[in-house]
């Protein structure tokens, strides 16, 4: 029996392959391009699942008795798409520095230590509701047409 980690990671993704015992039987990697500006940090979320489904596809390839793929990705990094599943705009990173200001919004509508009582954690501009919130605001056309948000990408659209 064998069984694959896949790491969805900012720039690439790679799965490996161990046996029973926890031997490296083998590894396939490919990267993505991010892109990093002042105004925002994203990638095309179509690159990535390519990515995705080729180290997959090599690997199951090589080994095709995996039993199990664990699965890890970026954590609030997330993409909307429409009814059909497409995305609707490429996916905002946890470092995208866009929401800063929705942030602030929230935490003075609502107060920083109500959001950190009710979710468990300090308001900060990485999570996803702030890069949402600006989303709205700015690109209302995308907003209205979103049927689903896909949240740490890697389980919602493998």
């Amino acid at each position: 029996m064998k069984i694959a980690g896949l790491d969805i990671g900012t720039t690439g993704c790679k799965l490996t392959v161990f046996d029973e015992n926890g031997n490296q039987l083998g590894k396939a990697y490919r990267d993505y391009p991010v892109r990093r500006a002042v105004s925002g940090h994203e990638t095309d979320i179509s690159t990535m699942m390519k990515s995705v489904y080729t180290v997959i596809g090599e690997m199951a390839a090589r080994f095709p008795d995996i039993a199990g793929i664990g699965v890890t990705s970026f954590g609030e990094t997330f993409v909307m798409t429409n009814e059909a599943g497409e995305p609707l705009h490429n996916a905002m990173l946890y470092t995208d520095p866009r929401g800063a200001e929705e942030c602030a919004e929230l935490s003075e509508k609502l107060g920083a230590a109500h959001i950190a009582e009710v979710t468990g954690l300090a308001p900060h501009e990485m999570y996803s509701i702030s890069k949402m919130m600006w989303i709205k605001k700015h690109r209302p056309e995308v907003y209205a047409a979103a049927r689903r948000i896909h949240l740490s990408l890697a389980g919602s659209l493998i």
